[in-house]
């Protein structure tokens, strides 16, 4: 395998996607996960969880993985990938201390690992759910894919904010507001008279007083309402945005958010859409590929 003189110039100076992996492998499969790594013009570093502080700089490649290594790397706000053969309860629990990324592809597809993040899509995206993890694992969806994202846990902060940016999509919890809905549904019509946003509401649709809720004005100033565990799912299914179609052969039928814009860039309508996905390839192919490193935390293990 051969590759251009200037492979590596072009992209080095991009952050990867992930900072440390935590691979179920054996030693040359190791290795080989090392060398794709190093191809892209990365320095890897084969360390344990004892030493890999002493290497500051590069991807950390560990082979004695667990929970609590991927909670001390993301508290140090080194971002891991499980790479390997984890079982179902093991996902679950790497799941829960925040891990987003996996490749669950054999190794033999190394070369469909993608390690950089795409640049090529631009929305805003501000999140307000009061749930670290939750907020991580959206954060590393839509930033691998190129959007730009803004979290809030701090409602007044997240008004403020709201003021001075446009064209962006609020994602936001309406089970975690502080104060009476009806009012902060007065407060984003009011914002709404100056700034462009659309807003994907969370709501548990079996929740106490859920009319009253309702009724409060949330239902009219979301432009979507779902539940909070439908969200993930359904923005893996709703990018690349724009898809050419390549063919009449179809897996399975899904939910994906279908926006609509003005000038071609500036998000004005989203609605939600069951649609079919297709089983052949897409022109965006390192899109998917990116967004098949989340397809994990679609499933309940």
């Amino acid at each position: 395998m051969t590759f251009p003189l200037d492979w590596s110039t072009k992209i080095h100076f991009m952050s990867p996607l992930f900072g440390a992996v935590l691979c179920k492998t054996t030693d040359p499969e190791k290795k080989l996960i090392q060398s794709w790594i190093e191809v892209h013009g990365i320095s890897c570093f084969d360390v344990n969880p004892k030493n890999w502080k002493d290497y500051p700089n590069g991807i950390k490649l560990l082979k004695q993985p667990s929970p609590e290594l991927a909670k001390e790397l993301l508290e140090w706000s080194i971002e891991p990938i499980l790479i390997g053969d984890f079982t179902s309860s093991e996902l679950d629990l790497y799941k829960k201390t925040g891990v987003s990324f996996y490749f669950e592809k054999p190794l033999l597809k190394i070369s469909e690992l993608p390690i950089f993040p795409t640049t090529d899509q631009k929305l805003k995206f501000i999140i307000y759910t009061k749930d670290p993890l939750f907020d991580h694992q959206i954060q590393s969806i839509l930033k691998s894919i190129g959007h730009e994202i803004f979290i809030e846990g701090i409602f007044e902060e997240l008004v403020h904010k709201m003021k001075f940016l446009n064209h962006y999509i609020l994602i936001l919890d309406w089970d975690k507001i502080p104060t009476p809905l009806f009012k902060i549904a007065e407060t984003f019509e009011e914002l709404k008279k100056n700034r462009s946003f659309l807003l994907i509401g969370l709501k548990d649709f079996l929740k106490d007083n859920l009319y009253q809720d309702l009724k409060s004005g949330i239902s009219g100033i979301s432009n979507l309402l779902m539940p909070k565990e439908e969200l993930i799912p359904t923005l893996l299914s709703s990018f690349p945005i724009q898809l050419e179609k390549n063919g009449t052969e179809y897996q399975k039928e899904i939910k994906r958010f279908r926006f609509e814009f003005q000038e071609k860039k500036i998000p004005i309508q989203i609605s939600l859409e069951e649609t079919f996905l297709e089983s052949k390839k897409e022109s965006n192919e390192a899109t998917k590929q990116i967004l098949n490193l989340f397809n994990w935390l679609r499933k309940k293990n």
